[in-house]
C-alpha cells in the first residue's frame, strides 16, 4: 500500500529546502507556551531582516535528515 503525501506537506518541504539552499545560516528552536501575541511581535521585528517558517519536529528533522547528504552543515541542526 503506497502512502499518499499531503501537498500541504510537499510545500512546506519545498519551502524548506529552498531557504536551506538560499541561506548561509539557519536557527531551530522550540515555541512551546507562546502566546500569539508574542509570536506576532516577534513576526513584525523580524520582517524584511529574516525569514520565520514554522513547522512539525517529524517534518523538519525528515526534510534535515534527507538535505544532509546534499550539505553535510545541516547534521548540526538535527537534534
Amino acid at each position: 500500500m503506497v502512502r499518499e503525501i499531503s501537498q500541504k506537506k510537499k510545500d512546506f518541504r519545498a519551502r524548506l529546502e529552498q531557504y536551506l539552499d538560499t541561506y548561509s545560516s539557519a536557527l531551530v528552536c522550540e515555541v512551546d507556551m507562546v502566546g500569539s501575541k508574542q509570536m506576532q511581535t516577534v513576526r513584525q521585528k523580524l520582517r524584511g531582516k529574516a525569514v520565520l517558517l514554522m513547522g512539525k519536529n517529524t517534518i523538519i528533522r525528515k526534510v534535515l535528515r534527507e538535505y544532509k547528504e546534499k550539505n553535510p552543515k545541516v547534521d548540526k541542526l538535527i537534534t
